[in-house]
């Protein structure tokens, strides 16, 4: 059985590595990276307002465990870009897509820990896109798409 283009495998030091580039035809998990993305923006946008109207949040005194909302929102918005980075990445190393997808769902429970997680929607969307990358798997890998049974008559 002959190894798949995408399989990594070992060279002579015994490291792992790509044997060719990823052609442009090669099947990749676009419906995950696609939900990731969305999810990492309405974090990153969630973040983005708590830098700008922190401060006046603080002076209402609505805190989130006495933190500074200013900080909170570096954080949450530290948590988007790395989510967007973590959409790109799932789309564009599809060999990687566990790892990734379980990097995601790591840092959605870091999302809402430190926030809302993106107005929950974020979170939600981001973790339905992390659970999907890890379950994806290649149509090359998974058969034939449809069984025809024969009726004899």
């Amino acid at each position: 059985m002959a190894t798949p283009p995408w399989a990594p495998t070992p060279n002579s030091t015994g490291t792992l590595y790509r044997a060719t580039a990823a052609s442009p035809e090669e099947e990749k998990p676009f419906g995950p990276a696609v939900l990731v993305i969305v999810g990492s923006l309405f974090v990153l946008l969630e973040g983005l307002l708590f830098v700008a109207f922190g401060r006046f949040l603080e002076l209402a005194s609505i805190g989130f465990l006495g933190s500074s909302f200013v900080i909170q929102g570096v954080v949450i918005s530290l948590l988007g870009l790395i989510l967007f980075a973590l959409g790109l990445l799932i789309h564009g190393e599809p060999h990687h897509h566990v790892a990734n997808g379980l990097a995601v769902i790591l840092l959605v429970i870091l999302s809402l820990i430190f926030g809302f997680g993106g107005f929950l929607i974020g979170a939600f969307l981001a973790f339905i896109g992390g659970a999907w990358s890890i379950s994806w798997v290649p149509s090359a890998l998974k058969g034939p798409s449809s069984v025809r049974r024969q009726t004899s008559n």
